[in-house]
């Protein structure tokens, strides 16, 4: 990546999916008034590719699977989110599809004392995360509605929490991710308690190889409240006003592949 698509896109500070945003220098560690979290990312036999956030005394106090997202709210406590995977084909007795978000307080959580145990039962359960202790607040937001603005209740909790961008499928319409993809941005406005769904119509309509190329993580442009944003194996961009499509790509040694007519 050139010096001029840096400085373009430095100002990136949005969650990305686990492990690998967790290993950046900025986000690998979390400072409390009880000392220095750190977080410790796959690699390792007994963790694969979960990670694991470790107390200021070295204890395992939270593991989290591929693909979750993580971000540091006020007063020590921090939002871990994850999109339940769709089925290609609807099945019955699956449950809604969204996005399940759920708040930690630090200071609650308890050492796990079996980190190989613990990734087998989130395995086994399909679970996303795994801790003991505290009283965490879980919540979900659904994911099978359509394009425009829905109402979205609101926690307490998440009240003054400023807007989150959060990447998932969108609609009633499972797409496979090979050759068949309906991904969205979702603007969590908590505040007004609303939520509005921004189809990605440049990557879903797009000449993409959905299952080796993925959006990882967007955010708004403090200057012009566009959304920029990055991806696996997909450079940088800026969306345009409607926020669906592409306005400008940011990095200068990545061009999209033009659709054959």
């Amino acid at each position: 990546m050139s010096s001029r698509s840096k400085q373009k896109t430095s100002f990136l500070t949005a969650p990305g999916p686990a492990p690998w945003y967790l290993e950046a220098p900025e986000v690998s560690t979390l400072r409390t008034t009880r000392g220095v979290w750190t977080w410790q990312t796959g690699h390792r036999a007994d963790l694969e590719t979960t990670s694991c956030l470790r107390a200021p005394d070295g204890s395992a106090a939270l593991l989290v699977s591929l693909g979750c997202y993580v971000l540091p709210l006020a007063d020590d406590r921090i939002l871990v989110w994850h999109e339940r995977t769709r089925p290609a084909t609807a099945v019955a007795g699956v449950g809604r599809p969204g996005v399940e978000f759920t708040i930690l307080s630090l200071d609650d959580l308890q050492p796990l004392t079996d980190c190989r145990a613990a990734v087998a039962a989130m395995r086994s359960s399909d679970r996303p995360m795994a801790f003991e202790g505290g009283h965490p607040l879980v919540f979900e937001v659904p994911t099978d509605i359509g394009e425009g603005v829905h109402a979205m209740a609101t926690p307490p909790a998440l009240r003054d929490v400023p807007e989150i961008l959060v990447l998932a499928d969108y609609g009633s319409v499972s797409g496979n991710h090979f050759d068949t993809t309906f991904r969205a941005i979702f603007a969590l406005d908590f505040k007004a308690g609303q939520v509005t769904v921004l189809p990605q119509r440049w990557f879903n309509e797009g000449n993409f190889d959905f299952g080796y190329q993925w959006i990882t993580r967007v955010q708004r442009e403090p200057a012009t409240g566009r959304i920029v944003g990055e991806g696996i194996r997909l450079g940088y961009f800026r969306l345009d006003a409607s926020g669906t499509q592409v306005e400008a790509w940011l990095d200068e040694s990545f061009q999209p592949r033009q659709n054959e007519p």
